[in-house]
């Protein structure tokens, strides 16, 4: 029998306090590694002693087995409900099960649809579409609330996930939602800080990473199984080279890897570029007995690669590895932090948990609060990156690619942003790539996605005639002026303006036009508020050979420049 630790007895507790005080579904945020399962086996073995009828739920059968054998080691008597494992227990007073064959017993009025039921305890519940009454875990919270009758105080719920979040980030936790009270929030980074989980080391190495940058998620928040393809077959040798680079690393000393791959073609393409008596792969289409042999000799040490697409998520104990390699995409920050947490459990030895990005996972979500996905941005930083820009706020160093400043005041990230637009629910700062306000969780519409189409809207490229370059001292301005022939022989022009009066428009200017336009452009940047130093830098640009336009009806913009080679000479400060 295994004792608590003080935070979970904390939650047992609670828990059990709650359920005294309301009727209300009750929801514990737990993070990956803080003992989920045995605080619900806490919960069961009490209220078991006093009676209750228990239904524990969750959706897969290695949850359910995991759940039922914790439960029987902390002294419980317990029956399954499962067809997968081909148990159907009714008589005990604590019974584990999945929806789906509970749903089925109420379907076909078994033994099990007449158990009246004091609790319901869903694990892994943010998988409870609590919109949807016909949804699958509704329909049995309905049958059995009935079941209850006029004694709907001798029914109660509660709600065990690390991801208090569904679909595109939506809470699970309100005054609409199925949960109503929450009891506990048990971050990862607080038991890393606690030494209840290793400490994770983030690396993005030199060797080349998979090009998912242009692929964009569908209308369920997901990226599609076409694009992910698409990538993936553009990238066959890149795939060997990173999985060549991740055995020398297993094979330099370190336990085990978890990689996430992107498709199941994907993960055939990784298998095939491991060593064979070392790895396997489980998908959503592996036996449910297959699972289990290959974990179990994962935990033995005799399997070192375990490829996956997302199945490796929830009911994973395996604490020996200490690795994860993500060579696919994930939507969102929450799915990163599951995937990671694989890795965090604490086993003999291990020192730290290295997690691996192949697929562009930490600059996708630049704007990160959670301080462990903070630091992996602070660890990932490109050390060789020129920096140039100075945040007016705490005087961090950033490189010129940086949309939100990189540094720390009172060890939280720094919030001045360069580059930002406003959440139109809260009105406050968010990432440019950002689709949810990190601060109301609010969707942050992409107004693109309100345009209609325009067949002239194409890019269009034209060699320049002539191209000339003003500087407006009084309204502080770069004008930039082409000309060019089209081939009906009728000659167009183009136009761009750049404002120089704050730090923001200096580092637009500079990102957008100098960084191109000069040679050594990083010289120039901390004299671009400068006109008098700007006029006499921009007659010193690289010669103009074409331009690459859009034109929708009589509007023009420019959208890339051509230079000749490059001629850039120095200047001394005006």
């Amino acid at each position: 029998m295994l004792s608590l630790r003080p935070y979970q007895q904390t939650v047992v507790d609670r828990l059990l306090d709650k359920l005294d005080e309301t009727t209300n579904p009750i929801l514990a945020v737990a993070s990956v590694g803080a003992g989920k399962s045995l605080i619900c086996a806490e919960v069961l073995r009490i209220l078991s002693a006093k009676g209750w009828r228990c239904l524990c739920l969750t959706m897969s059968s290695t949850l359910v087995q995991q759940n039922n054998d914790t439960y029987i080691s902390q002294g419980g008597l317990s029956g399954i409900y499962c067809g997968t494992l081909n148990l159907k227990d009714t008589e005990q007073n604590v019974i584990f099960g999945t929806p789906n064959s509970t749903l089925q017993a109420i379907r076909k009025h078994e033994p099990l649809s007449r158990v009246s039921f004091n609790l319901i305890i869903i694990d892994e519940c943010h998988n409870v579409d609590s919109q949807r009454p016909e949804s699958m875990y509704m329909r049995i919270i309905h049958h059995y609330g009935n079941r209850a009758q006029g004694c709907r105080d001798n029914f109660r719920i509660i709600g065990l996930t690390g991801t208090p979040y569904r679909g595109k980030n939506k809470a699970i936790l309100g005054d609409t939602q199925l949960f109503k009270e929450r009891v506990c929030n048990i971050s990862t980074s607080w038991l890393i800080h606690k030494h209840y989980l290793t400490k994770p080391v983030f690396d993005q190495p030199k060797v080349s990473s998979l090009d998912f940058s242009k692929i964009k998620v569908n209308n369920m928040g997901k990226f599609s199984t076409k694009d992910l393809n698409a990538v993936v077959n553009k990238s066959h040798r890149l795939t060997a080279d990173i999985m060549a680079y991740l055995v020398f690393v297993i094979e330099s000393g370190r336990n085990g890897v978890f990689i996430f791959a992107s498709t199941l073609q994907h993960c055939e393409e990784c298998m095939a570029a491991l060593p064979v008596d070392e790895s396997a792969c489980i998908t959503g289409n592996t036996p449910a007995h297959e699972r289990e042999r290959i974990l179990h000799e994962a935990r033995e040490g005799k399997i070192k690669y375990l490829v996956n697409i997302a199945c490796l998520l929830v009911g994973v104990d395996c604490p020996r590895f200490d690795t994860v390699c993500f060579v696919r995409p994930t939507e969102s920050p929450v799915l990163f932090t599951q995937a990671m947490g694989r890795a965090l459990r604490l086993y003999p030895n291990k020192k730290d948990a290295l997690i691996l990005d192949f697929a562009g996972n930490l600059k996708r979500f630049q704007d990160w609060e959670d301080p462990v996905l903070t630091q992996a941005l602070a660890q990932t930083r490109d050390k060789d990156a020129e920096l140039i820009f100075e945040c007016p706020e705490c005087s961090t160093m950033n490189s010129e690619f940086a949309r939100r400043c990189t540094g720390f005041v009172s060890k939280k990230r720094c919030n001045f942003y360069f580059e930002f637009k406003d959440c139109p629910q809260c009105y406050k700062k968010n990432d440019i790539a950002a689709r949810y306000c990190i601060h109301c969780k609010g969707e942050i519409i992409d107004p693109n996605s309100k345009l209609t189409f325009q067949k002239n809207a194409f890019p269009v490229t034209y060699a320049v005639m002539k191209a000339r370059y003003y500087i407006c001292q009084v309204k502080a301005q770069v004008q930039c002026q082409y000309t060019f022939l089209r081939p009906t022989g009728e000659i167009g022009s183009a136009a761009e303006i750049y404002i120089l009066k704050t730090q923001y428009h200096k580092n637009i200017f500079y990102g957008k036009f100098v960084r191109e336009a000069f040679n050594k452009p990083s010289k120039h940047y901390p004299y671009l508020l400068n006109l008098a130093y700007v006029n006499k830098m921009m007659k010193q640009i690289k010669p103009l050979e074409k331009i690459t336009i859009t034109e929708v009806g009589r509007s023009t913009r420019v959208v890339k420049r051509y230079y000749h080679a490059p001629q850039d000479n120095a200047l001394s400060h005006a």
